[in-house]
């Protein structure tokens, strides 16, 4: 008959192997309920659905074979697309409740910033019309604490987005929405004069930012904030602004005036038609370039834009054409073809003599990619700007764990540049 002790030696046995086993099932329950942000960056473990309480399930997907082209891959994880559960306006509304945890758990406040970055702030002009989850992962990977951004929301959006919009800005002191809104429509000046809104109020801020740089709310970001900063001082007050000289674009796109109409009687959707009233010459003896609506600016450019004289009577002028902010930047930038307005920060060269750093579209016809295409541009993994709602198979929520992990610093920013369609 075994003794005491050995009874109890037994019973202590039995009790530590029951509490290791619970121990193991509880660490493989914790690893299926991981806080948003702590599970570190790999290449597996990503394809995050979340959840009301800031926890998400992970699938296998290779995020480095996807990145580098992998067929197989890639057509292995459009599966998971189906699984995908968008998080909902309500969900925002709820998590802006509390802005220290959401602030907290979206790891808005954990990325290590350089006595570098901190000495050269940059303002983003963001205009959007949906996709709060798109808006917000954008935000979430180029926000700093020392940067400042001005949110366009479009003003035809339903009353719960705009709502869900402003909790989100009330959590943060350098996020703020613009305090004129325009009703946007697509290929007219309301385009252009967002962007000029958001301007004129980041000016009018405390912040000394040096370059500001204008995105939509379908961007995201290829460089970090410390890569962005590093480009920026080498640019040395020079603008960043795509120039191109196609006669048949331009000619197409300013030769008559164009207006908005409603798009049919009983619907209040507006669109932008062309009239058979001929567009007089531009002011100022003004030549025209063409580029993209996105770009980077110094901040004498901005200053200049916002007050002179001869960007106020371009302004006006190109309010008729179609899509104006495709015209103005690129026009204003280029000294080789108005040299006597004397930009701050403009290029002297011929537009298409030099590289285009600002952002970057994938163009369908000419880019081989995966995934949607909308009005022509990829929306998915190798596209960083107008991809839509997730549907592709590298998500922003990847995208974003990746940037985070990069040297260890978690520097996101924006990269990318837009092709020309012509």
């Amino acid at each position: 008959m075994a003794s005491i002790d050995e009874r109890i030696k037994s019973y202590v046995i039995s009790i530590l192997t029951i509490f290791m086993m619970c121990q193991f099932l509880l660490a493989i329950l914790a690893s299926q309920r991981t806080p948003v942000g702590t599970l570190s960056f790999s290449y597996r473990n990503t394809q995050a659905i979340f959840q009301d309480d800031f926890t998400y399930k992970t699938n296998d997907i290779d995020c480095k074979k996807v990145f580098s082209g992998d067929e197989k891959e890639i057509k292995r994880c459009l599966k998971f697309d189906k699984k995908y559960e968008a998080i909902t306006l309500k969900t925002y509304m709820n998590w802006t409740l509390n802005c220290e945890k959401f602030r907290q758990e979206r790891h808005y406040d954990k990325y290590i910033v350089s006595v570098a970055e901190e000495g050269f702030p940059i303002a983003y002009s963001i205009v959007f019309h949906k996709d709060l989850e798109q808006l917000e992962r954008l935000l979430r990977s180029i926000y700093r604490r020392h940067n400042i951004y001005c949110l366009h929301v479009d003003k035809k959006a339903n009353k719960e987005f705009m709502l869900a919009v402003k909790a989100l800005a009330n959590c943060f002191d350098n996020v703020f929405i613009a305090s004129k809104l325009e009703t946007v429509v697509y290929a007219s000046m309301s385009r252009l004069q967002a962007d000029f809104n958001c301007m004129q109020d980041l000016l009018k801020t405390k912040t000394q930012w040096k370059y500001l740089i204008n995105l939509c709310g379908q961007s995201f970001p290829l460089k970090t904030n410390s890569e962005i900063v590093k480009i920026l001082k080498i640019y040395n007050g020079s603008n960043d602004i795509e120039g191109l000289t196609n006669g048949k674009a331009l000619l197409g796109r300013s030769k008559f005036k164009y207006k908005i109409i409603k798009k049919n009687k009983t619907r209040d959707e507006l669109i932008l038609v062309k009239t058979k009233i001929r567009q007089p010459d531009p002011p100022h003896k003004i030549r025209l370039v063409k580029g993209s609506a996105y770009g980077v600016f110094s901040r004498d450019f901005v200053h200049y834009v916002s007050t002179s004289n001869i960007s106020k009577n371009f302004q006006k002028w190109v309010a008729d054409v179609y899509s104006p902010d495709e015209f103005f930047w690129s026009t204003l930038h280029h000294a080789a073809f108005n040299p006597h307005l004397n930009i701050p920060g403009s290029y002297s060269g011929h537009p298409e003599s030099k590289l285009w750093l600002a952002s970057y579209s994938a163009w369908k016809g000419v880019d081989r990619c995966y995934g949607k295409w909308v009005r022509e541009l990829r929306v998915n993994h190798c596209s960083a700007a107008d991809y839509n709602s997730y549907v592709q198979e590298v998500r922003a929520e990847d995208l974003g764990r990746l940037l985070r992990s990069v040297k260890q610093s978690s520097h996101d920013a924006y990269g990318a540049t837009k092709r020309n369609r012509q």
